[in-house]
């Protein structure tokens, strides 16, 4: 019997470690990538209300470009009353400012629901491991329980390096 229990814990462990672990981790990641989009169109939504407010989309504007190396190379741009805006799956949209804005509520806000998605993805991975180690847990207590039936377990301390098991004494000793 605890021979089998021992092998559904090592079974558990492994599904922990393999492959619920390595989902979270490419949930977070892609998590990540969603967030870093998000954080890209909100820039480009600063800048747009802060040349709108400046006026300077309609004038000749300089500035400093680098080039690699912090070597900086002075530049002119004509104009930037149209620009063009990431809309996804690799597609530009060349549009007003106005419109820009306009596309990058909509899309921050597709992006947002995105994020969601990821994030009820990661709590639901989060709480299968959870449950999983309870498992393990609880199986372990059973086979301390059938082994040591006259100690009652006290604590049990599962680390990531070996598993503590804490008894407290109450009559016979039990050699496991």
């Amino acid at each position: 019997m605890s021979e089998q229990l021992d092998k559904r814990i090592r079974k558990i462990e492994e599904h922990v470690n393999e492959t619920l672990r390595n989902d979270l981790k490419k949930t977070l990641e892609a998590g990540d990538e969603v967030y870093a989009e998000i954080s890209e169109y909100l820039q480009l939504r600063n800048l747009i209300e802060k040349m709108r407010d400046f006026h300077l989309y309609k004038e000749n504007m300089k500035t400093m470009v680098d080039v690699g190396c912090n070597t900086y190379v002075k530049a002119v741009i004509p104009s930037i009353e149209p620009i063009f805006v990431d809309i996804g799956l690799g597609f530009y949209l060349e549009c007003s400012h106005e419109e820009a804005l306009r596309i990058i509520e909509m899309r921050t806000s597709f992006l947002n629901d995105r994020t969601a998605v990821f994030k009820k993805r990661a709590n639901t991975l989060k709480a299968r491991i959870k449950l999983f180690i309870e498992v393990s847990r609880y199986s372990l207590f059973l086979i301390v329980r059938r082994v040591c039936g006259n100690f009652k377990v006290y604590r049990l301390l599962n680390s990531e390096t070996k598993l503590e098991l804490l008894f407290k004494r109450t009559s016979v000793p039990c050699y496991p």
